[in-house]
C-alpha cells in the first residue's frame, strides 16, 4: 500500500471513531436531557398533588406548576430522536415501541399534551374546582405511556 493511501485510511478511519464517539456523547446527552425533563415533570405533578391538599390552596404555585407540565407535555415528543433508544447502547428506559410504533407514540404524547393543556387552563382560569380531575387525567396519560413505552428500572 502506498503511503499516502494508507495515511488517507488511518485519517478516515480515526475521523470515522471520533464521530462515533461525538454521536455517542451527543445520545447521552439527548437521554440524560429527556430523565431531566421528566424529572421536571414529575416533580411538578407531585408538586400540584400536594398544593391540591394543603389546606390553603396557593394558586400561584399552582398555575406555575400547571404551566411547567403544559409546556413540557407539549416538547415531548422531540424527547426521542431516532438513535437514543436502547440500540443506542446508552442505558435508557425507553422501549423500542417509542420507535417502531411511531403513531401509538405520537397518540399517546397527543393525548398528554391535551390533557396538560387543560389542566394549565383550569389553573389559568382560576376554575380550581376542575384542577383534581383534570390533574387526574394527565397522570392518567402518564401511565398510558409509561405501560407501553418505558421499561423496568435497570
Amino acid at each position: 500500500m502506498k503511503p499516502l493511501a494508507r495515511a488517507s485510511g488511518l485519517l478516515a478511519a480515526a475521523a470515522a471513531l471520533l464521530a462515533g464517539a461525538a454521536a455517542a456523547d451527543d445520545i447521552a446527552g439527548v437521554i440524560a436531557a429527556r430523565h431531566d425533563h421528566f424529572k421536571s415533570m414529575g416533580a411538578a405533578a407531585k408538586a400540584l398533588t400536594g398544593e391540591l391538599d394543603a389546606p390553603a390552596l396557593v394558586v400561584a404555585d399552582v398555575r406555575r406548576d400547571a404551566t411547567t407540565l403544559d409546556a413540557l407535555a407539549a416538547e415531548l415528543p422531540t424527547w426521542f430522536p431516532a438513535g437514543s433508544g436502547p440500540d443506542s447502547g446508552a442505558k435508557t428506559r425507553a422501549l423500542p415501541a417509542i420507535w417502531t410504533t411511531p403513531e401509538a407514540f405520537a397518540k399517546d404524547a397527543k393525548d398528554l399534551a391535551l390533557a396538560a393543556d387543560r389542566l394549565n387552563a383550569a389553573a389559568a382560569d382560576g376554575r380550581m374546582d376542575t384542577l383534581r380531575p383534570a390533574l387526574a387525567a394527565v397522570k392518567a396519560t402518564c401511565k398510558t405511556c409509561h405501560d407501553a413505552f418505558r421499561g423496568p428500572e435497570t
